[in-house]
């Protein structure tokens, strides 16, 4: 039996760059693009008759809703569908804001083809993606930022510390184990407890949390 190939579509308001996007990741040959449009009202239409998207690649600076908003829709409306942000907004506070938003990841539009091809991998297995220049970016405006996440007085163990680095990875949680030697069933305790501890849901939200607190050195 042939498995169907993951389906991706694209939002961008640049007809040229929305093809060109287009055309590329077709030339990977790994994915079947179900469509791409220019604006939120088109997306609107499209996901009604596209039920099986599995990951939207989304500009940020568009006309109606910008992609901050749209992250925030696609989180509520179709939480299945992973959304990965290639923007040319490549500053710190915009990756932070739109992966707080339930982006999976973040791609700069000055990227390479071989980097967007490891993203948009990444982002269809489950795990976050952040290149080292973007969480970088990032890092810096969250030093002395606030309304992210409470930080005053969370002190960490090694174990914790090192269990939050690698989950900025795009390790999954079995691989992740294997590494800090131990049970899954540990990890995923040290996973309960911090992400209670520090007031998040996902991984998304811990990679900013991370870089905001300089626990990724």
């Amino acid at each position: 039996m042939i498995s169907r190939k993951p389906s991706i579509a694209l939002i961008d308001d640049h007809y040229i760059v929305r093809k060109g996007l287009r055309n590329l990741i077709e030339a990977f040959n790994e994915f079947n693009i179900l469509f791409d449009v220019e604006s939120f009202v088109d997306l609107e239409l499209q996901l009604k008759n596209n039920r099986h998207l599995d990951i939207l690649l989304m500009d940020i600076k568009m006309p109606i809703k910008n992609g901050f908003e749209v992250a925030l829709w696609m989180r509520d409306k179709y939480p299945l569908i992973k959304v990965l942000a290639l923007s040319s907004e490549e500053d710190g506070f915009s990756i932070a804001k739109v992966i707080r938003n339930g982006a999976k990841g973040f791609v700069g539009k000055s990227t390479t083809p071989t980097e967007l091809l490891l993203a948009i991998q990444t982002v269809l297995r489950g795990d976050i993606y952040l290149s080292q220049i973007s969480l970088n970016m990032f890092n810096e405006v969250l030093q002395n930022s606030t309304g992210y996440f409470t930080t005053e007085n969370i002190i960490f163990t090694d174990k914790e510390r090192e269990f939050i680095r690698w989950s900025c990875t795009s390790l999954k949680y079995q691989e992740i184990a294997d590494r800090m030697i131990i049970s899954l069933k540990t990890l995923e305790g040290y996973r309960a407890t911090l992400f209670s501890r520090i007031g998040i849901q996902t991984r998304q939200e811990l990679a900013v949390y991370a870089a905001q607190n300089n626990l990724l050195q």
